[in-house]
């Protein structure tokens, strides 16, 4: 059933895809409980615990929960068994769930465990996934499965591709993994699931290559894996380790670790120049040519296969180009871990752009941004609230047209609402401040955003950057320079130049 505006219980604003999810799937006062990146409800089927997962605002993680059968009570044992006749799920994991009361009592129910990539039918995919088990829970058959090609578009794949970045990532044995987590972290994986967490280096990246290892006394990578998941800041979590660690870390979901025979510190450091202090927080930057250096042998053969999948040399470019002379392809290729600090994005991302937004391929002559008039970059702009990392000036007399702040890694809401972010409150304070347009820049990401708006309205992927992408950017700060003069920008012999064409 559908639940309409007028039907709606008292709710905490939804978001995005938790609203859409809710509102399709929940029956009549089905809601329970709901955060700022998850809500809890009934739907005519189940029980469903929907989580939007920290580090990535396109993938859910879904627990069903599947409804009791009317007027009759089914032990743990039935439910086991009943659980044991059922083909896998088109995606996910299919086991007995225990309910647990505030009387301290126990219900055993089947649980569908899955994590899908989201878009704007989602609702129709979960109801897929979930439906065909719960008639077969209704009536104590056994569930028909859709076709498998149908769940590829929202499948994670972390592994499909060659990754930008390798890691080393740091442990102590107190987190080394027991055989039974590992076979777990294993059937969760091949399920699509993918709940193991590690601390990880902030300016890390979906599918970038990892190393964990161990320090005294093993002294040595014992496993690799791919990153599920861009990392996300969180302080709740504890950090599983011989010492007392400090909880305000970055993490990551990685994909189920594969054992392989241990690469010393000493084979490690070899690969790496001679020189690898593991100083500091978890997430060392390990460069290709360390990678290509290195042998990885699964500890199980039957492993190898996946341990040649995960271990692929990370295509991003292995040095960094002269940023007065880098090229949009270039731009494009520069991986996050060559940017380990906020000035290293300002330099070889914030300072290219600039060139390149004058600089598109398709642009005719009357199209192209006078070079007299900017843009002119200008760092550390000072206005009433702070310092602006950089403002873009155009115009005559250059005027500011666009706030630009750089982050190593923006700090996404888990909320949802942009306004929750202090990195965003901080650039809308240098907007108000100068009425412009504002473009967030980190390692990775650009996001737009127009005056008095609540949130961007584009978010670019550098590494999937069009010359479209680098318009859209163009015209933010040429509707700025509009916002300040009122008129289009021109050159006194190209009055009638239209400059928010595109080509």
């Amino acid at each position: 059933m559908t639940i309409t505006d007028d039907q709606l219980p008292e709710l905490p604003d939804l978001h995005g895809v938790l609203d859409l999810v809710f509102r399709v799937l929940a029956r009549e006062d089905g809601y329970v409980d709901s955060g700022p990146n998850w809500v809890r409800f009934l739907s005519a089927d189940a029980y469903l615990d929907v989580e939007e997962k920290l580090g990535n605002s396109t993938s859910l993680s879904i627990s069903a929960y599947l409804l009791d059968r009317d007027g009759v009570t089914v032990t743990e044992a039935e439910v086991l068994e009943w659980v044991s006749k059922q083909p896998h799920p088109v995606l996910g994991v299919l086991s007995v769930g225990r309910d647990e009361h505030d009387d301290g009592s126990v219900t055993a129910r089947p649980l569908i465990r899955f994590e899908i990539r989201h878009d704007s039918i989602v609702p129709d995919f979960i109801d897929s996934v979930v439906l065909p088990f719960a008639d077969a829970w209704e009536n104590g058959g056994v569930a028909e499965v859709p076709a498998v090609g149908d769940l590829f578009p929202y499948r994670v794949e972390p592994a499909t591709d060659a990754p930008r970045n390798a890691w080393l990532l740091m442990a102590s044995e107190a987190s080394y993994p027991t055989p039974e987590e590992l076979a777990e972290m294993w059937d969760d994986g091949v399920a699509g699931i993918f709940d193991t967490e590690w601390t990880a280096p902030k300016n890390g990246e979906f599918g970038d290559l990892v190393l964990v290892y161990f320090v005294a006394p093993r002294k040595a990578a014992h496993f690799v894996a791919r990153m599920a998941l861009r990392p996300f800041w969180e302080s709740g979590l504890e950090v599983n380790a011989d010492a007392t660690v400090d909880p305000h870390q970055w993490w990551v979901y990685l994909t189920p670790l594969v054992e392989i025979e241990p690469i010393a510190y000493k084979e490690l450091q070899q690969a790496h120049n001679g020189d690898l202090p593991l100083r500091g927080r978890s997430g060392h930057y390990l460069p290709s040519k360390t990678i290509a250096a290195l042998t990885f042998k699964a500890v199980r053969p039957e492993q190898q296969a996946e341990v040649d999948r995960i271990v692929q040399i990370p295509v991003g470019m292995a040095e960094l180009p002269d940023k007065a002379d880098t090229t949009f392809e270039e731009w494009k290729a520069i991986p996050g871990g060559l940017l380990p600090l906020e000035a290293s994005v300002s330099e070889h991302v914030v300072w290219p752009l600039a060139r390149l937004l004058d600089a598109a391929p398709y642009l005719s002559t009357a199209q192209m941004l006078d070079g007299t008039l900017g843009p002119i970059v200008t760092p550390e702009y000072r206005v009433p609230s702070g310092f602006v990392d950089f403002v873009f000036d155009y115009g005559g007399p250059p005027a500011p047209a666009l706030a630009v702040e750089v982050k190593l890694t923006l700090l996404r809401p888990a909320s949802g609402v942009w306004s929750d972010s202090p990195d965003f409150r901080q650039l809308r304070r240098y907007m108000d401040d100068l009425d412009v347009p504002g473009l967030l820049v980190d390692a990775q990401r650009l996001l737009l955003v127009r005056p008095g708006a609540d949130g961007p309205f584009a978010e670019i992927v550098r590494s999937n950057a069009t010359w479209g992408d680098i318009a859209l950017i163009r015209d933010l700060m040429l509707e700025g320079c509009r916002r300040k003069s009122n008129e289009r920008p021109s050159r006194p012999s190209r009055p009638t130049r239209r400059v928010f064409n595109r080509g």
